[in-house]
């Protein structure tokens, strides 16, 4: 039998995620920009504390951004009124796996038909990877044509860090550490070798890459940081 997806999550409903995705599609700069503000404030806190305002519209002024001024105006407006939002970490997290669904597959080899979201994936009836753990968005075209699966998150330094130790993280990170390993070595002697990996807001994660290929043994892992996923999309649009 083929593998078979059960898509357990629907796009985002929030207007504001699809807002800013489509400014996006009209000025890949503001990606660059929105991804770097939410790198640099992660909570909703940051919003009542003293210029955070001023701070945010300097950010979206900065002359290497290529943005029109009245896209500039837009998105001071809607980023001012995000981070006041009780599901601000919702919108932030949203906007990542929207981009991913919007100009995925991010590895240029692969060819898909379908997109799943945060699905279970069974082969003849059976669940692979174990840990009932899911992989954010999947990009799939046949069983022995290579897919891609990302796994989002908005800060990776939430999760990984250049100077964790295996098997000493938290049981959810090892979870879902332990299950995408599973996944590639099954998919990897079953079919054919996946591409995986994580997309975030972070911009540098060179030591932390380090430490997952080198001391932890895992070279096959992916990161697509927020400069890997700007010159995606600028090469998309």
């Amino acid at each position: 039998m083929p593998l078979s997806f059960h898509q357990t999550k629907e796009p985002s409903e929030l207007t504001v995620v699809h807002e800013l995705v489509r400014l996006v599609k009209q000025e890949p700069d503001v990606f660059r920009t929105v991804a770097r503000i939410f790198d640099r404030y992660k909570t909703d806190k940051e919003a009542y504390k003293e210029g955070f305002d001023e701070e945010i519209e300097l950010m979206i002024k900065q002359p290497g951004f290529r943005i029109r001024l009245k896209t500039r105006k837009r998105l001071l407006k809607m980023l001012k009124a995000i981070y006041r939002q009780p599901a601000f970490q919702q919108i932030r997290s949203a906007f990542l796996e929207a981009i991913i669904e919007e100009y995925g597959p991010i590895h240029p080899t692969i060819s898909y038909t379908e997109i799943y979201r945060e699905p279970l994936i069974y082969d003849d009836g059976e669940m692979i990877g174990g840990y009932e753990c899911r992989m954010d968005v999947v990009f799939y075209e046949q069983d022995h044509v290579p897919m891609e699966m990302v796994e989002c998150k908005a800060n990776i330094e939430s999760f990984l860090s250049a100077t964790s130790v295996w098997n000493q993280m938290k049981q959810n990170r090892l979870k879902k550490m332990h299950y995408m390993i599973n996944l590639h070595k099954y998919l990897r002697e079953c079919y054919v070798e996946p591409v995986l990996g994580f997309a975030f807001y972070n911009e540098n994660c060179q030591l932390l890459k380090e430490n997952v290929h080198e001391n932890w043994g895992f070279p096959f892992i992916r990161f697509y940081s927020r400069r890997i996923l700007y010159q995606h999309i600028c090469e998309k649009e």
